[in-house]
C-alpha cells in the first residue's frame, strides 16, 4: 500500500496544548480516511468501504477548528474520493459534502430538501458551525436527525458549543459524537486576539 500523502494544514499551534489537540487529532482523522479508503468491498452489487469514524473539534470562536476541517475535506477530496472497483476495476467516485451550519438552514428553508438525503448518504460529511444559528424547528431537527444517521461514516463536525451544551438539546447527538469517533474539546485564545499579543 502507498504512504499516505502528507496532510497539509498551514496551522500553527503556538505552543498552545488545546491547539496542538486539535492538529494531533486532524493529523489522526486524515491518516485513518487515507487507510479506509483503500479498503473497498463488493457485496450484493454495492461497494463498501471500511466504516469511517467521526471528528467532532469543539470550542470558541478563532481558534481554528473551521481551518482544519476545510483542510481534512480538501484533503478526502483529493486523495480519498474515487477508487477503483475491485471487481471491474472501474475507477468510481465517493460523495463528499461540505456544508456550514448557517447557509445549510435557510437553503433546505428554500427547498432544497434532498440535500438532507446527500448528507445521510455520503461518503464524507464536514458541517461547520453546527448550531452557530440554533434552530429547533422541525426542519432543525430533521437536519440533526440526518447527521446522527451517519454511524460508521466519515463525519467532520465543529461548533463553538460544548459538548455538555449539545448533550442539553439534543442527547442522541452528543453520544454518538463520543461513540462514532474522537472529540476534541478546547477553551483557547482567539487566533486574532493572539496575533496582537504577538
Amino acid at each position: 500500500m502507498k504512504n499516505a500523502p502528507e496532510f497539509v494544514h498551514d496551522f500553527e499551534t503556538f505552543g498552545d496544548n488545546g491547539l496542538s489537540q486539535l492538529l494531533e487529532a486532524a493529523q489522526r482523522f486524515a491518516a485513518d480516511i487515507w487507510q479506509g479508503r483503500a479498503e473497498v468491498v463488493y457485496r450484493r452489487g454495492e461497494h463498501h468501504s471500511k466504516p469511517g469514524r467521526w471528528l467532532t473539534l469543539l470550542g470558541n470562536n478563532g481558534n481554528g477548528k473551521t481551518h482544519l476541517i476545510k483542510r481534512l475535506f480538501r484533503y478526502a477530496r483529493r486523495h480519498c474520493e474515487a477508487f477503483r472497483c475491485p471487481v471491474t476495476t472501474a475507477v468510481l467516485g465517493r460523495s463528499c459534502v461540505y456544508r456550514d451550519w448557517r447557509k445549510l438552514l435557510p437553503e433546505i428553508y428554500e427547498g432544497s430538501f434532498g440535500q438532507l438525503e446527500n448528507h445521510r448518504k455520503a461518503w464524507l460529511v464536514a458541517i461547520d458551525d453546527l448550531w452557530a444559528a440554533p434552530d429547533r424547528s422541525a426542519l432543525g431537527e430533521s437536519i440533526i436527525n440526518a447527521l446522527a444517521t451517519r454511524e460508521d461514516k466519515w463525519t467532520l463536525i465543529t461548533s463553538n458549543k460544548s459538548l455538555e451544551w449539545i448533550g442539553q438539546h439534543d442527547k442522541r447527538l452528543a453520544t454518538r459524537m463520543n461513540r462514532y469517533g474522537e472529540v476534541v474539546q478546547i477553551d483557547t485564545t482567539d487566533f486574532s486576539l493572539r496575533k496582537e499579543k504577538v
